[in-house]
């Protein structure tokens, strides 16, 4: 019974369903892909559903904390958090608080602390990594001025003594049309004026954007929280100007904690090449927080930027576009066959138009979304699908040979076909099967 009354209080709206929060009327957005679902995406912490105000027509996220995470905290949170809201990439800190007397809150406790934000239009560092796979690099200009403002961000955090403590693909929006940043999931900001999270112990980073400080387990709630993550990305954003590299991203990003100390110590080498040949100054920063024993000795993020301002300001003051494609075979033979940076450069063509790969129904994006597609403002620590880095086409799966030769079989048995004959394909499936 009390499993069936705690079901019955969960938030759980249908798609264009009309609900009231704080006054406001609004509707549940049906998914892209299916209007059947209400558009969510589920994170680590929180679910978050986009919302579409009916007076106004403005879109909005609510976001609604899991147990662990739903308490009186956040409303002296987003109090704190608000006045940070002008701040270039800081729209997520303008945010509202479900009470628990409001009267839907009352009926679903889940909703209970719950906050509406502004919906932020743009794709995450993550879905931009996953959709590598598209055959799309970034130009070399584009670039240059998407890592300026992505540092330019980070940099007015670190001159307020303000840092995210967890910058990674899934808390990192960017509208590629725009060249425009935006920060998520700021519930565990480090302000000197703040007071400590109460798990400030799980204040720790993400995989591949931690320095060894977090991995050997000292929490990231301080100042200098954002300096390797910044420098991690801010690479990974210019090494996704060099085709083989941008093969080898996956939404884990380039330097996956997962991959061996050899494994890791050929990316390095990698991106150390084509950093060189970028900017010196910033390959050297890269480098210095890259061995560095802790936060306190990594660069800071002003550092970071200085470097890349100067090339930022060196190329095209307004490139029209940042994608280009590049023909996915000739890529995927050298990256197989010839050292990284040592084989021919294929030709780029800027693509007039882009079309982003959309996320499917079951896997929806970790954060708000693009210009094109809706996603939602969530934590980062989404499922995560890796991508092989061969660049090998998938092959048919071995059910769709059964398939074929049951098909095979019964239109042999329908026409009366003799069985020598129709004993043919299905020995030619079995061939397929055995030689996979």
């Amino acid at each position: 019974m009390a499993k069936e009354e705690n079901a019955m209080t969960r938030f759980e709206p249908r798609p264009l369903q009309e609900i009231k929060l704080l006054q406001e009327e609004y509707l549940v957005e049906p998914h892209p892909k299916s209007k059947w679902m209400p558009y969510s995406a589920e994170a680590g912490r929180a679910v978050v559903y986009k919302l579409k105000s009916i007076r106004s027509g403005v879109f909005y996220a609510l976001k609604v904390f899991k147990n662990r995470f739903r308490d009186s905290e956040v409303v002296g949170g987003a109090e704190r958090l608000i006045k940070f809201s002008s701040i270039p990439g800081m729209k997520a800190a303008e945010r509202r608080v479900v009470l628990p007397d409001e009267p839907l809150a009352r009926q679903f406790a889940d909703l209970q602390f719950a906050v509406i934000m502004p919906w932020i239009e743009g794709r995450t560092w993550f879905d931009i990594l996953e959709s590598t796979k598209t055959g799309h690099k970034f130009s070399r200009d584009g670039a240059a001025h998407l890592c300026e403002r992505f540092l330019g961000t980070v940099r007015q955090l670190e001159s307020r003594r303000l840092a995210h403590t967890d910058l990674s693909p899934g808390n990192i929006m960017f509208d590629l049309a725009r060249f425009s940043v935006e920060l998520l999931d700021l519930e565990d900001m480090y302000s000197p004026d703040f007071p400590a999270p109460r798990h400030i112990e799980s204040v720790r980073g993400s995989k591949g954007y931690r320095n060894v400080d977090a991995i050997n387990n000292h929490h990231l709630w301080r100042p200098e929280a954002d300096r390797f993550s910044a420098a991690i990305i801010s690479a990974e954003i210019l090494m996704m100007t060099e085709s083989h590299l941008v093969m080898e991203m996956t939404g884990d990003g380039f330097f996956s904690e997962t991959e061996n100390r050899l494994r890791l110590s050929d990316r390095f080498e990698s991106a150390k090449t084509l950093l060189d040949d970028f900017s010196p100054s910033f390959s050297a920063a890269f480098q210095q927080a890259w061995f560095a024993q802790s936060l306190e000795a990594c660069p800071t993020v002003d550092t970071l930027y200085g470097c890349i301002a100067d090339i930022a300001r060196q190329q095209n003051s307004s490139p029209s576009s940042i994608l280009v494609s590049f023909e996915h075979k000739t890529v995927r033979e050298h990256s197989n066959s010839t050292p990284p940076g040592t084989g021919p450069i294929v030709d780029w063509a800027p693509l007039p138009t882009v079309t982003w790969e959309q996320p499917s129904a079951s896997h929806p994006s970790p954060a708000h979304t693009s210009s094109n597609q809706p996603a939602v403002a969530s934590s980062q620590k989404t499922s995560r699908t890796k991508v092989s880095g061969t660049g090998k086409q998938k092959r048919p799966r071995n059910r769709d040979y059964w398939i074929a030769a049951f098909i095979a079989f019964v239109l042999a048995i329908a026409t009366n076909t003799p069985g020598l004959l129709w004993i043919i394909p299905i020995l030619f499936v079995i061939w397929l099967l055995t030689h996979e």
